[in-house]
């Protein structure tokens, strides 16, 4: 029987890669933990998402992700083996183009929800934007790799058009919010 516990973190603290024992509170497992949230939510949103061509683009999101997550964790000397970089952004400005080309242009702010679909893109919009921040208060003190920060921002933005499309190709129409 394999046993899915070791106890080692009933104290409060968890190992890194290298070792050293860290309370969970630490702005790295916060960041790794948020990442691993968002990870979950993607998945469950694929669960959701029908279109073929938008379950590809949220699995090849997870495996950056997980790249991500290493590339915070790892020390820099295991750095060298993870591919990372301005490609990375660029693929998720294309998607932003590609997913955005047939909505209607925003005239007011839109209230998250619609169609199951369009309202997970929502939420994973929402705890990406969490992520960012985490990333960017663990950066004040931590040295990440530069293009980490704009991933975030992009892919934030990229989950927002994906909601839309998702709401449309639902037949949902968007609820605009109705200022006082």
């Amino acid at each position: 029987m394999t046993t899915y516990y070791t106890g080692k973190g009933d104290d409060g603290k968890t190992s890194t890669l290298s070792g050293s024992r860290i309370l969970k509170c630490d702005c790295l497992v916060e960041a790794n933990g948020v990442i691993d949230e968002l990870q979950s939510c993607i998945g469950l949103s694929r669960s959701f998402i029908e279109n073929k061509r938008i379950g590809n683009v949220l699995k090849d999101i997870q495996n950056d992700l997980f790249i991500i997550g290493a590339l915070i964790t790892a020390e820099s000397e295991n750095k060298h083996d993870l591919e990372f970089g301005p490609d990375s952004i660029s693929k998720l400005e294309v998607w932003i183009e590609e997913f955005s080309k047939d909505l209607e242009p925003l005239r007011n702010f839109i209230l998250p929800g619609g169609s199951k679909s369009s309202a997970f893109m929502h939420l994973c919009r929402s705890i990406c934007r969490r992520a960012e921040r985490v990333i960017v208060n663990f950066s004040k003190d931590n040295d990440i790799d530069s293009h980490i920060v704009p991933y975030f921002n992009r892919l934030s933005s990229l989950f927002f058009v994906l909601a839309r499309h998702a709401a449309k190709e639902d037949c949902v129409e968007e609820e605009k919010w109705r200022g006082k």
